[in-house]
């Protein structure tokens, strides 16, 4: 028997998916899975949203609806895909640290770009959802490798930091390098 929760949810990823800006031919589904996530990726001929089922369960209904609209803005942003063409682009400096300084620098950058999508995009009721369900993700990873980049220890820190607190010197020195 189809769970209605979960084709709710499959619903609402497909309308988040989509670019406002033109037609979106690729589908966007959402899987949960054992322990990786919550991620976005690209399989052929669409898009996956994964979840672990056990991080899925302890999220209220405005923490689900937070973390399906930031992995939809990875979508949109075209996220995934900037991401290959930066690393592409760092390969010729592999033995330079500086490198993958940047690499990582533009990982975050994407990061803080879809919190604050999400945090303009939601209510009031999820500017409070929205962080703690990232806490939430920190929590439920249960081993390192399964972690996404929004468990990640300081680096969550400063992500939650930046959407409850007054900005942070860091995103000043940020957009200054981008």
């Amino acid at each position: 028997m189809p769970n209605p929760s979960r084709s709710r949810c499959q619903r609402g990823v497909a309308r988040r998916a989509k670019r406002p800006t033109q037609a979106n031919t690729t589908s966007t589904q959402f899987r949960m899975t054992d322990d990786v996530g919550p991620l976005s990726c690209y399989l052929p001929f669409f898009y996956l949203i994964l979840c672990p089922e056990r991080l899925w369960r302890v999220l209220n209904a405005s923490q689900r609806e937070a973390i399906l609209t930031h992995e939809a803005a990875h979508i949109q942003r075209g996220d995934l895909w900037k991401s290959i063409l930066v690393r592409v682009l760092a390969l010729p400096q592999w033995f330079n640290p500086l490198a993958w300084r940047a690499v990582r620098d533009f990982d975050e950058a994407a990061e803080w770009a879809c919190d604050d999508l999400v945090m303009q995009v939601s209510g009031t009721a999820s500017q409070v959802a929205y962080p703690s369900a990232l806490l939430q993700v920190a929590e439920s990873t249960s081993w390192p490798f399964a972690a996404s980049a929004a468990a990640r220890g300081s680096k969550l820190a400063t992500r939650i930091r930046r959407m409850v607190c007054a900005p942070v010197t860091e995103e000043k020195i940020m957009s200054k390098i981008l």
